[in-house]
């Protein structure tokens, strides 16, 4: 059975935040800890349907929107947050929900946009064990 799932997380996308420390103790920073809770909910709202997680490689697309600003022509955003911090955030949160441990991911395509409705970020997994032409 083919399943691709896909939810959307309203509001401003957000990069992941290196963990804090107290002495050789680290800990998650309570900006990740929130961003991470919304994302899972949205996860676990699209594969409710599924009975777990997937077991198997996946694809993950991810699109990261933001409202495009009045003055600028571009497309694509390319300023402040690194593209792989947002995929990060976005990753651990799914851990556990989508797949059972995020090396299942092969196949990742991620991009920073401006566009003109409000800001986004949505999230697309394919299951590529049974992904009609995938190369197996």
């Amino acid at each position: 059975m083919f399943d691709v799932i896909e939810f959307e997380i309203k509001g401003k996308p957000v990069p992941w935040q290196r963990a804090g420390r107290a002495g050789k103790r680290t800990f998650d920073t309570p900006r990740n800890v929130a961003s991470k809770r919304l994302i899972a909910f949205a996860a676990q709202d699209a594969m409710r349907h599924l009975p777990c997680p997937f077991q198997h490689a996946v694809r993950i697309e991810m699109v990261f929107a933001w409202t495009r600003p009045r003055r600028s022509n571009s497309s694509f955003k390319a300023t402040r947050g690194d593209l792989d911090n947002f995929c990060k955030l976005v990753l651990d949160a799914c851990q556990g929900i989508l797949f059972e441990d995020d090396a299942q991911v092969a196949v990742l395509t991620a991009q920073k946009i401006f566009h003109a409705d409000e800001p986004t970020t949505k999230v697309t997994c394919f299951p590529l064990e049974t992904e009609p032409g995938v190369v197996k």
